[in-house]
């Protein structure tokens, strides 16, 4: 099965360029800090948006230019990422992390019908959160 990408609207006020502030990993939570950037994704608009997952299942990230997987994946919501040109947020259907983690023996069936795979794309990272729930979101200003 292909991936599927499907954009993602966590929040009303989030911009479509972000940059990676933080990555912090704690037993049982991960915390994804970015700062919010304008439209051509060069000034700060003065605002954090801090991503929390409690329990997170795994997480991987790489170069963005490297995951052609996700970037040449099948898109379901096409206008949304045609409008922007950018997909900063997303979530990805038939996710080829969660079967690396089947591949692996590290989920079970049951495990894998709840998992939902998170994904973020900054400028220079792609980031993959595997989690069974949506992630808190909070918004600072700087």
């Amino acid at each position: 099965m292909k991936q599927i990408i499907h954009t993602w609207k966590p929040h009303e006020d989030l911009t479509n360029f972000i940059s990676l502030d933080e990555f912090k990993q704690i037993p049982y939570r991960l915390e994804l800090k970015f700062t919010l950037l304008d439209e051509n994704g060069v000034n700060s608009v003065g605002r954090q948006v801090t991503f929390i997952f409690e329990y997170p299942f795994g997480v991987r990230y790489s170069e963005e230019a490297d995951r052609v997987d996700i970037i040449k994946a099948e898109l379901i919501d096409e206008q949304s990422v045609v409008e922007s040109g950018v997909w900063p947020y997303f979530k990805v259907e038939n996710s080829s992390f969660i079967k690396w983690q089947r591949d692996l023996e590290a989920i079970v069936d049951e495990d894998e019908k709840k998992l939902m795979c998170f994904g973020f794309s900054e400028e220079r990272y792609l980031f993959e959160v595997l989690s069974y729930s949506e992630p808190k979101v909070e918004i600072k200003k700087m």
